[in-house]
């Protein structure tokens, strides 16, 4: 019974995310050492691809903590976890937006588009990944609207 809640430890929402923080720090981490440039740009309202891992990385360990801040408050696991799986679709929609853009475009053989199907599968993993959010802020909400967790035994 005891190997089955640090196993459980592991998989709780905010571990799972610090882990995917963590992830995404490493990687920044490598292209950083291995001499890669930043791609810095002088308007502060403009994100370079470049930082998208460190901003990934602040946003995760905020959701982690807002998760392990409301951890006493009564939430739904199910969105939990949906929420956290949600992220799974960013890697997809980067690897079809990066690997399939194969049709020429009419009239410029040089120009590349989406194809009508890559298009729809991109469209679906953003509503898939939006859907998670909201999942987030509808179950931090409902937590706070539910109350605490009755932890006194009967």
């Amino acid at each position: 019974m005891n190997r089955l809640n640090k196993i459980s430890r592991y998989l709780r929402p905010e571990t799972l995310l610090i882990c995917m923080a963590f992830f995404l720090f490493i990687i920044d981490l490598v292209r950083v050492l291995d001499g890669s440039p930043v791609g810095y740009h002088d308007s502060s309202f403009y994100l370079p691809p470049a930082l998208w891992p460190r901003f990934g990385a602040v946003v995760l360990l905020v959701m982690a903590a807002v998760y392990r801040f409301t951890r006493r408050y009564r939430q739904w696991p199910a969105l939990q976890y949906f929420h956290v799986v949600s992220y799974l679709a960013i890697p997809l929609i980067i690897w079809l937006g990066d690997r399939l853009m194969d049709v020429p475009y009419p009239g410029n053989p040089v120009v590349f588009y989406y194809s009508p199907a890559t298009e729809m599968w991109i469209g679906i993993l953003t509503i898939i990944l939006v859907m998670g959010q909201l999942a987030f802020v509808v179950n931090v909400v409902a937590g706070f609207m539910r109350g605490r967790k009755n932890f006194q035994h009967v």
